[in-house]
């Protein structure tokens, strides 16, 4: 009787864990350079692996939930706005936190504070000879990233560079990646688009599909929810009878 309350104690965590994620999808449909996460179930094959051991003196329950980020690009659109920029193809624009550590980012929304950095969501944008610095929003962005200011004056170029394994980026918010370990940055030959901005990669055909398996692990939790109810009711009759014995 335990072990099947665990096992739906359990399996109402893993559903909620899918729905937070989906959830989060849905509401950054329209997130400038959110990418959407997957969620996947792991199978029993772990449980299986382990009775046919004959380690079974322990029980435990080996189903989790694995989230991963879905890099692939959104739709790009058209701003005619100087301080936004887009990246085509692989990569990310590379910037300073206030602690000092550096995260990426696809989301090209720029800014100028009053010290004349060029910010994007308030932390400082790398370029490739350190922070970049501009006297106004006057300014032309080529597409291998180089900032020319009204006079035609290179001011600075943009850090863009991939990451060689981006399964170590932690998501930190909903549009900036960083890393609790050393990455290794390489070259791209992206292409950087001035005066536009890269969408959420949750479309609306992958919102329609994310608020099905939102209902449907809805369900699932309402499912074992009432389970864990009958089974706390079948161990209450079954302790009030034992003590009348």
């Amino acid at each position: 009787m335990r072990e099947s309350l665990v096992i739906s104690a359990r399996a109402m965590e893993l559903n909620r864990q899918v729905m937070d994620v989906t959830s989060n999808n849905i509401a950054n449909l329209d997130t400038i350079g959110f990418k959407r996460d997957k969620t996947y179930n792991t199978s029993f094959k772990d449980l299986i692996a382990t009775r046919m051991t004959n380690q079974t003196e322990q029980y435990s329950v080996p189903n989790t939930v694995s989230t991963v980020t879905d890099f692939s690009s959104g739709g790009f659109r058209f701003t005619s706005d100087a301080l936004n920029v887009a990246i085509s193809g692989d990569g990310f624009f590379k910037v300073a936190m206030p602690d000092g550590t550096f995260a990426y980012t696809r989301r090209g929304v720029l800014s100028l504070d009053k010290d004349k950095r060029l910010l994007i969501g308030g932390n400082q944008v790398m370029g490739t000879g350190g922070p970049i610095t501009l006297e106004d929003t006057s300014m032309v962005i080529d597409e291998v990233g180089r900032i020319f200011n009204k006079d035609n004056q290179l001011m600075g170029q943009l850090s863009v560079v991939d990451i060689e394994d981006k399964s170590k980026l932690d998501k930190i918010g909903n549009t900036l990646f960083q890393s609790q370990e050393e990455v290794q940055e390489i070259p791209t030959e992206a292409i950087v688009k001035h005066r536009y901005l890269e969408e959420s990669n949750v479309n609306q055909a992958n919102a329609m599909i994310e608020m099905i398996a939102l209902l449907d692990s809805l369900r699932q939790f309402e499912t074992q929810q009432k389970l864990i109810q009958t089974q706390d009711e079948l161990n209450g009759k079954v302790i009030s009878q034992v003590g009348a014995v």
